[in-house]
């Protein structure tokens, strides 16, 4: 399990950027909070990410797994 601070663009609006922690990668099984499912198996090619105020934060439990595409380096 990865807990790395990373810059994404939001997924609602790509001009935003937010700061998720990424908590798992492809293959992983997660456990949501406030996610339409309990668990969730992160599909190939994404990750999950969340912020830490939770119940607070819009995150991989409001708008699902992500792309690597969004995540920033700059």
């Amino acid at each position: 399990m990865s807990e790395n601070l990373k810059q994404q663009r939001s997924p609602k609006n790509p001009e935003q950027k937010i700061i998720k922690r990424v908590i798992a990668l492809e293959g992983d099984i997660v456990k949501t909070r406030g996610h339409k499912k309990s668990y969730i198996k992160v599909p190939r090619g994404h990750m999950w990410v969340e912020g830490d105020h939770h119940g607070h934060s819009f995150d991989s439990n409001a708008f699902g797994p992500v792309s690597p595409i969004l995540i920033s380096i700059n």
